[in-house]
């Protein structure tokens, strides 16, 4: 029924249960899960230095792939095939867009679940 089933990971607890509650119903259908972490923009002031800039970017990315890799240490444990994927931007409006289709594999998503966004 549900190729694919898209879930929004914040580090929350109910992302979480989403997450949970996504890799139950893959597992039982044989589903693709498609993970997705939205990071807003950074804040960048004027004449903020390179080495501050630089610093918030990487953090930012660390964030985010410490968010991601716990689903696909599950995923892989189950046998359940797992999408990743980090962007920025608005939380709300990405997490759409990729359910829509309209990210980089172009593919639709019969299932979506969403924690706290």
């Amino acid at each position: 029924m549900f190729n694919r089933i898209l879930v929004a990971i914040d580090g929350s607890k109910m992302s979480e249960k989403a997450l949970m509650a996504a890799l139950d119903i893959a597992k039982e259908r044989n589903s693709i899960i498609c993970e997705i972490h939205v990071e807003k923009n950074l804040k960048i002031s004027e004449g903020m230095p390179n080495a501050i800039i630089d610093r918030l970017f990487t953090e930012q990315i660390n964030e985010s792939e410490n968010l991601l890799k716990p689903a696909i240490t599950l995923a892989e444990k189950e046998g359940i095939e797992i999408e990743v994927q980090s962007v920025v931007g608005e939380p709300a409006i990405q997490i759409v867009k990729k359910g829509r289709g309209r990210e980089l594999s172009n593919h639709r998503h019969g299932l979506q679940r969403i924690g706290k966004h």
